[in-house]
């Protein structure tokens, strides 16, 4: 990969199909509660989605800079579909979607995120000692 910036030898799509594939595993443990024995590992998994979604809006409004910064020397061209013929609108468009639904829609997921972990804050498992 030439001139690709990776981080930890991943490319940005190799690191967003990652992300993608973790998430998709989590959904599959979560399905049963032999995913978590405890409340507190339900709380710590909390913490790591909240970390997660906190991170969200950079995520959003780096890819939106990127399309700016291209759109602006004159690089970017829509060929086909919607907006054919336009990259001012596709772009703009674009960021519209990333800057004022997704980045906000990932604060909400943040506070939601902190809000569930702290009512379950001082939840303890009350069953059967399975550790035995």
């Amino acid at each position: 990969m030439d001139g690709v910036a990776l981080y930890n030898d991943q490319s940005v799509i190799e690191l967003a199909d990652s992300a993608a594939e973790s998430i998709r595993g989590i959904n599959h443990l979560t399905l049963n509660t032999s995913s978590a024995r405890y409340p507190s590992e339900v709380y710590r998994t909390l913490g790591c989605l909240t970390v997660m979604a906190e991170r969200l809006p950079q995520v959003w409004q780096q890819p939106d800079h990127l399309l700016q910064a291209w759109l602006d020397a004159d690089e970017v061209t829509a060929g086909d579909g919607e907006f054919s013929g336009d990259p001012v609108a596709a772009v703009t468009t674009a960021s519209v979607y990333l800057l004022e639904q997704a980045a906000p829609a990932a604060v909400q997921l943040r506070e939601a995120f902190e809000r569930t972990q702290a009512a379950i804050a001082f939840a303890s498992f009350a069953g059967p000692d399975t550790e035995a």
